[in-house]
């Protein structure tokens, strides 16, 4: 992992704990790197004397110029790999639970209009490869993108609704009947009901933990504890299996997994329907630009 990421994610946080669960490495691990870092620049980058954390004047100047510095080694190396490998590469970049549900039609259709292209799939959340359409690393990001970028054109693919999904073991809602709380017919409920169960949460970097995270301030939600994970798949299968509860938006994995559905209440937390819109992002100015419009178009008729 690069170390900047955990600069990044404590400056995010600004607590130890969450932050090392966030990054997956312990609190000792995290604390001695930020020292040593610390000692080297002679100069402190975090006010731990205080709760929460605070990013010092020098933390914040640090943090911008070496976001500055990454973007223009990825950049150098993308442009030196171009050098090595003459024949012409697209590059996607989306994250790997998404990529087996949306690529293969598109991907096939694809080489079948371009058949000299080599294609790379890059496999990342949506946080890494959303920032790498600036320095040229992909060609397009597809996902819940933050749409932050100025100078990237974002462009909507996909709507769907957002759910949250709890194990029907769950007292809380035992009392629901079968042909209650189903993906066609979600039940509402309350939030603060689920504070002492366990949530299943999609690792940082991704839409999913955005989304996840929004509706959790939303509804003053606080889990008793949570179980962190980049991939959906397996966080589905923990909600069947009666581990926690997910926010996210089912419809790929009740196809997938039709086994777990029934041991599933769908939910909602209010009236109207929260939707999580996926968009694919990408730079008009590019050398791809011809075979950029052709992958959108294929993306936008994929489901017709």
């Amino acid at each position: 992992m690069d170390k900047l990421e955990y600069v990044l994610t404590l400056a995010e946080e600004r607590n130890l704990t969450r932050a090392a669960a966030r990054l997956f490495i312990s609190q000792p691990t995290l604390t001695n790197y930020i020292n040593r870092l610390e000692s080297e620049l002679g100069i402190k980058l975090f006010d731990r004397t205080v709760q929460p954390i605070q990013v010092t004047e020098a933390g914040v100047v640090y943090i911008e110029d070496m976001k500055k510095i990454k973007n223009r080694e990825e950049a150098l190396k993308q442009k030196l790999e171009s050098l090595k490998h003459k024949d012409r590469m697209f590059t996607v970049g989306i994250p790997p639970v998404r990529s087996s549900y949306d690529l293969p039609g598109v991907i096939s259709r694809f080489m079948a209009h371009y058949p000299d292209i080599n294609v790379k799939i890059d496999n990342r959340l949506e946080e890494e490869i959303e920032k790498d359409i600036l320095t040229g690393k992909v060609d397009a990001a597809i996902g819940m993108l933050t749409r932050a970028y100025p100078g990237v054109h974002y462009e909507c693919l996909q709507e769907n609704r957002m759910y949250l999904l709890i194990p029907r073991s769950f007292a809380c809602i035992s009392h629901l009947k079968p042909d209650e709380a189903t993906f066609e017919n979600p039940y509402l409920l309350e939030g603060n009901c689920l504070d002492q169960y366990t949530m299943l949460l999609a690792r940082t970097g991704g839409g999913h933990y955005r989304m996840a995270t929004v509706m959790m301030e939303k509804y003053g939600i606080v889990p008793r504890n949570t179980v962190y994970c980049s991939n959906m798949n397996l966080l589905y299968q923990l909600v069947g299996e009666g581990m926690g509860f997910l926010f996210c938006t089912p419809d790929p994995f009740i196809k997938a997994f039709p086994q777990y559905t029934d041991r599933i209440a769908f939910c909602i937390l209010q009236k109207e329907w929260q939707i999580q819109k996926t968009y694919i992002g990408y730079m008009d100015e590019n050398p791809n630009a011809e075979m950029l419009q052709t992958f959108v178009k294929f993306m936008k008729e994929k489901d017709n």
